[in-house]
């Protein structure tokens, strides 16, 4: 995984996902291979991708992981239809609760306030 690392570091994005999709065959999966998939995936705009590696990752919830989830599913909401966009936006604003609540001092609770309050998503602070 660490020369996965230094690839994706490079921009060799294809690289990169190689040698992370090589680590999901390890006995012992990092967890963190998953949320840094997921991130490859959405800078590649492959979002119904990120969405999956996402949803595969069972750790505990950091700063960076809600916010992916968060901006994943920001863009697909365009795809959606009217009753799933409802329910994404709900999503939305549950990660962001914890997002705020959890790490209020956070880059990631930075960003969230900034960006996703023009789509009228940001949640008030705790």
């Amino acid at each position: 995984m660490a020369r996965g690392n230094c690839y994706y570091k490079q921009k060799k994005l294809s690289l990169a996902n190689a040698d992370y999709l090589q680590a999901l065959s390890y006995k012992n999966i990092p967890s963190d291979v998953y949320i840094t998939i997921a991130e490859l995936q959405f800078e590649e705009k492959n979002y119904t991708l990120a969405s999956f590696y996402m949803k595969q990752y069972k750790g505990k919830d950091t700063p960076l992981s809600l916010l992916l989830k968060i901006k994943i599913a920001t863009s697909l909401l365009p795809g959606l239809n009217s009753n799933d966009i409802v329910k994404y936006k709900n999503t939305i604003k549950l990660l962001g609760n914890s997002l705020l609540r959890e790490y209020p001092n956070s880059y990631e609770a930075q960003d969230y306030l900034t960006t996703y309050s023009k789509y009228g998503l940001q949640t008030s602070l705790p």
